[in-house]
């Protein structure tokens, strides 16, 4: 598996978590969702700093 395989591995896994997260909150939900996506953009891109 290469690197790129991995981290394609890893974001499908989290964006699972997005999906199975509880939506009846949608605050919660958001704030989840974001801190996920944050996540997925750190490892696609680990150098990129805060815009």
């Amino acid at each position: 598996m290469t690197k790129s395989d991995i981290l394609i591995r890893k974001i499908e896994l989290k964006l699972q978590q997005i999906k199975l997260l509880d939506k009846s909150d949608l605050l919660q939900w958001s704030q989840e969702t974001e801190r996920i996506l944050a996540q997925i953009e750190e490892w696609i891109d680990p150098h990129n700093d805060e815009q």
